[in-house]
């Protein structure tokens, strides 16, 4: 480029053509890149300009992503972060990469970087590039701030290991550039919050297999390192857990944590610490994580860890039985296990463990276990539990009582509640029905097996059987309307089909929607359940799914809100706004190639799926809009890299007009050959014609088909 050309792109930065400007922001993002001679001097007019063209509005996204590319030069300005929208929020996934990208090249240390790149983490908007940048933080403040972020926000450090394994692979331990960064900031405060963070990650329970984690692990490691019997520390902390916390403990896999700290010397002391009265699962969790040190990969000095297992007799030496003893000994351990659980040592006690144990094993147990052993299992189960339940007192605390989030206690009942449910269906199954209303009022505490274990008990639901979870799913003060308002959806969906005379539900859905505490997939959900159940004369339906709908905020929420104002109540707004979002999607664009490339454009391009409500409207006073969309799909005919937006929207316009399930429109067809009679001397619309004549036939064929199968079903 030469200066006359360079000072003409000054002149034209501020045009109103979006081309234009998208073309100078990617020439400007390759002269800083090059740090051309040309644009030293100007280096700071063309920051301002590329944050200016970074907060634009257009909803294309091309123009943002060449001026946060652009950006990337100004790496340590961060008065930058302080301009740029927050564009996590977008629905445009290249958008949110390139955000990602621009503020860990500017300071993957600073605050505000890191803010984000929880956010991306946390909401799994852009969990890969943002797990990357982390990997950048190098300096002891911003390595601090990111143990302190996963010791204390659980769904952080739920998503950080949740997605472990695509960061640490055979090929690459992406985590180990983290671990050695935390390994040259170490310092007593540093110390403290890893050996907090490995026993939050272990009580949480839905970090089902978190012990397994090779973050956990190294971090384990880094502790031993600096305190040598950080073992024996490890072991008083579960100690120091509360009953609902060790039962949590001791499900998230921990035997791989204590593999990979044994040593020889350890096996025997910590024998005598990992016994049934610290918890009844110690026992077997120490020969599981012997059995585990045994592999060289996992612990240097397995093969002597292993061998002072089995003198001892903790661990049994698999090459001297065969598979059919060693079954039988497993079997044999399952049983003293059960056993434990139903009569351990103090009188008259039992540990509420029993209930899933047997769930999970009852095809070993039932052979084994006495009739006593039966008769005493089903009587707790009834006597002492069903028949003194009231699980409408059930409570659940949020911490957070603005945000309704984070950490919560519920009471201690509900934890295993859902396992006598189970139990109940193998073993007293009739029983069950007199325990309908209790079943029912359960709902607000489920997690998902839960709620499949309900739908299967419980059928045809009514008004007033849903009265008491009804009143807590409309009070907005009410903790427990939080927890868990994916069962309510899930469960009356399922009951209101089986009996469609359900009134009550409505309001529910009304209020689940409308409230900004409960996470938008869950809301969405209820929307989706709710239009299921109004018509389009409804009024406050329209009003309440038009306050839902944000023009100049995408998200999927808001896009739900707006197909359904356009499929149930032919909004005219909504259909419009439609209409112009489907025309913003034509952008240059060539198909990534492998199913991990496809992005939400790509699965549109498929799919047609944000098409689908105008599709569907199969009215022909919307013809006029369609063959608007086919006239301004004429000007990126010629273009080679538009090739798949025009087709998108010739696709679209062909689905208007002919649908296996409808006959073709006669209006709509005469109009499209006129449109492509006037237009013949534009590039491709012969394919284009080609295309909408195939259509056509194949409506027509589907047509006839069902006609055939209808007139020879009423012959029969």
């Amino acid at each position: 480029i030469n200066s006359t050309n360079y000072e003409l792109l000054k002149k034209e930065k501020n045009t109103s053509s979006y081309i234009t400007r998208g073309n100078i922001a990617a020439i400007i993002g390759g002269l800083l890149e090059a740090n051309h001679p040309l644009i030293i001097k100007d280096r700071e007019l063309w920051k301002t300009q590329l944050i200016k063209y970074a907060k634009d509005t257009n909803d294309n996204g091309v123009l943002q992503r060449q001026a946060m590319h652009g950006l990337e030069s100004f790496k340590g300005d961060t008065s930058i972060l302080k301009h740029l929208p927050n564009y996590l929020l977008s629905q445009d996934a290249l958008i949110k990469e390139a955000f990602i990208s621009l503020i860990s090249s500017i300071d993957p240390n600073h605050p505000i970087t890191f803010n984000y790149l929880i956010q991306a983490i946390s909401d799994d908007s852009a969990q890969i590039i943002a797990r990357h940048a982390l990997y950048q933080i190098t300096t002891k403040s911003a390595i601090a701030r990111l143990l302190k972020a996963l010791a204390t926000d659980h769904k952080f450090l739920h998503e950080f290991l949740d997605k472990e394994s695509i960061f640490n692979n055979k090929q690459e331990i992406g985590d180990k550039k983290l671990i050695n960064h935390i390994k040259k900031v170490l310092d007593p405060t540093i110390i403290n919050m890893l050996k907090k963070i490995i026993i939050q990650a272990l009580t949480l329970r839905e970090n089902y297999d978190g012990g397994e984690s090779y973050f956990l692990q190294q971090i384990a490691l880094i502790v031993q390192f600096q305190q040598p019997n950080y073992l024996y520390h490890f072991i008083d902390s579960i100690r120091a857990l509360n009953d609902t916390d060790k039962d949590n403990f001791f499900s998230t896999s921990p035997e791989h944590i204590i593999a990979v700290l044994l040593k020889p010397k350890d096996i025997k002391p910590v024998q005598q610490l990992m016994v049934v009265s610290l918890h009844r699962h110690a026992p077997i969790t120490f020969s599981w994580a012997i059995q585990i040190a045994h592999d060289k990969k996992i612990n240097p000095q397995g093969e002597k860890i292993y061998q002072k297992g089995l003198d001892l007799g903790i661990v049994t030496d698999q090459q001297t039985i065969t598979q059919s003893d060693y079954k039988a000994e497993q079997n044999v351990k399952i049983y003293k296990q059960f056993q434990d659980y139903l009569n351990p040592p103090a009188k008259d006690q039992y540990f509420p463990e029993v209930f899933r144990y047997y769930v999970k094993h009852h095809q070993v147990l039932d052979p084994i276990i006495t009739s006593t052993e039966k008769k005493r299992l089903i009587k707790l189960a009834i006597k002492s539990n069903l028949d003194r339940i009231d699980t409408s007192k059930f409570q659940v605390h949020y911490q957070d009582q603005e945000t309704k989030s984070g950490q919560f206690t519920i009471s201690s009942l509900a934890s295993y509640y859902g396992d006598l449910l189970r139990l109940g269906q193998l073993l007293f199954p009739k029983k069950l029905n007199l325990y309908r209303q209790q079943i029912v009022n359960f709902i607000p505490y489920t997690f998902s097996d839960d709620s499949s274990t309900i739908a299967e008990i419980i059928t045809n639901v009514t008004d007033q059987e849903l009265k008491p979870i009804n009143k807590i799913y409309l009070d907005k003060h009410d903790d427990r309307r939080y927890l868990h308002p994916q069962s309510y959806i899930y469960l009356v969906k399922q009951w209101k089909e089986q009996n469609p005379k359900l009134q009550t539900p409505k309001s529910v859905l009304e209020s689940i929607i409308s409230d900004p505490l409960i996470a938008e997939d869950n809301r969405e959900s209820a929307l989706e359940f709710y239009a299921d159940i109004i018509s389009s004369s409804d009024t406050n339906a329209h009003r309440l799914i038009r306050s839902l709908w944000q023009p100049k905020l995408r998200n999927s929420l808001s896009d739900l809100a707006n197909s359904l104002l356009v499929s149930v109540f032919r909004d005219e707004d909504a259909i419009s706004w439609r209409f112009t979002q489907i025309k913003a999607m034509a952008k240059p664009h060539i198909t990534p190639t492998g199913v991990n490339g496809m992005g939400d454009f790509e699965q549109e391009l498929l799919s047609l799926s944000f098409a689908k409500p105008l599709i569907e409207l199969r009215n022909e006073k919307y013809l006029p809009q369609f063959i608007d969309l086919l006239d301004y799909s004429l000007q990126f005919t010629g273009k080679k890299d538009y090739w798949e937006s025009v087709n998108y929207l010739w696709r679209i316009s062909i689905a208007f007009v002919t649908n296996d399930n409808h006959s073709p429109s006669t209006i709509g067809i005469s109009e499209y050959k006129n449109w492509v009679e006037k237009n013949k001397h534009f590039t491709y619309v012969n394919w284009f014609e080609k295309q909408f004549t195939t259509a056509i036939s194949n409506s027509t064929n589907a047509q006839m088909r069902i006609k055939n199968i209808s007139e020879a079903i009423s012959i029969i």
